[in-house]
C-alpha cells in the first residue's frame, strides 16, 4: 500500500491540528509546503491532461499556490485537510484549463457574451454545461480506476462488489454497524491497512456479529473502508446506496 495513503489515514488528525495552529504564520507555512511538495506534485499530476509534469510546469506552480490557499482557508468542519487541499488544487487546475481553453477560442468568455443576445448566452451556457459534464465524467473515470487499483492490492475485483453487496435491509444494517464501529477505532483501522486483513476475532467479540457473517461480508467491508478513508467523492454516492450513509 502507498505510504502516503497510509499516512493520510492515520496521521490526518495530527496534521489537521498543525494546520489550524500555523495557518496565520507564513514562516511556518513555508516549511509545511516544502515538506508536502511530493503530495502537491502528485495531486497536480492527477489533475493534468498531460502524461507527466515536473516542478517546472505551470500546473505545479498553480498547485503550490492552491495548497497554500487551502492551508489558510482550512477549518475543522472541512474534514481531512489533505482531502480538502486536493479539492482546492483540482478546482484551481480546472480554472487554469478553462482559462486556457477560452484564450485558445475553445469557449467564449463572459465578456464576449452580450447581455442582450439571448442566443449567444444560451450557446455559452450550453457549452459550459457540456464542458463541466466532460470534466465530471473524466474525474469519475479516474476515481474508479484508482479504486480498482486499490482493490487489486486486496485481491478484490470491482465486479465482485456487485455480488457481495448486501441485498437485504437487515444485512445492510449489520454492515453499517460494522463500518461505523471500525471508522470510530483508529487503532483497528491502522491494523487493517497495515496487515491488509480484518481482525475478525476482535470484531466478533466487540460487535456480537458471528465470525462467519463477518467473513462473508469481508470484501464489502474492505471496499467501503477504502472509499470512506480515501479521496473518492463520486464513489461516496455508491457507498450511500450500499447502506452506509455515515
Amino acid at each position: 500500500m502507498d505510504r502516503h495513503f497510509v499516512k493520510n489515514i492515520f496521521f490526518s488528525g495530527t496534521l489537521n491540528k498543525r494546520i489550524l495552529k500555523i495557518q496565520n504564520n507564513q514562516e511556518e507555512i513555508d516549511p509545511l509546503i516544502n515538506e508536502y511538495k511530493p503530495f502537491i506534485l502528485a495531486t497536480a499530476r492527477k489533475c493534468t491532461y498531460k502524461s507527466y509534469i515536473t516542478e517546472q510546469d505551470d500546473e505545479y506552480s498553480i498547485a503550490l499556490i492552491a495548497f497554500a490557499e487551502a492551508v489558510k482557508a482550512y477549518r475543522e468542519d472541512k474534514g481531512n485537510f489533505l482531502s480538502f487541499a486536493k479539492r482546492i488544487i483540482k478546482m484551481r487546475c480546472i480554472d487554469y484549463y478553462r482559462k486556457k481553453k477560452r484564450e485558445a477560442g475553445g469557449l467564449p468568455s463572459l465578456d464576449s457574451v452580450h447581455d442582450g443576445n439571448t442566443e449567444s448566452s444560451l450557446i455559452y451556457k450550453q457549452s459550459m454545461e457540456h464542458y463541466a459534464q466532460e470534466e465530471i465524467a473524466q474525474n469519475r473515470a479516474l476515481e474508479i480506476e484508482q479504486f480498482k487499483q486499490e482493490l487489486a492490492k486486496w485481491n478484490i475485483s470491482f465486479a465482485e462488489l456487485v455480488d457481495v453487496s448486501p441485498k437485504q435491509a437487515k444485512t445492510r444494517q449489520v454492515c453499517q454497524k460494522i463500518i461505523e464501529y471500525l471508522l470510530g477505532n483508529e487503532e483497528k483501522l491502522q491494523y487493517i491497512f497495515q496487515k491488509q486483513m480484518l481482525p475478525l476475532s476482535v470484531m466478533e467479540k466487540d460487535t456480537g456479529i458471528p465470525r462467519k457473517q463477518l467473513e462473508r461480508l469481508r470484501k464489502y467491508i474492505i471496499a467501503v473502508l477504502i472509499i470512506k478513508t480515501g479521496d473518492y467523492p463520486f464513489l461516496q454516492e455508491y457507498v450511500q446506496d450500499w447502506g452506509c450513509s455515515r
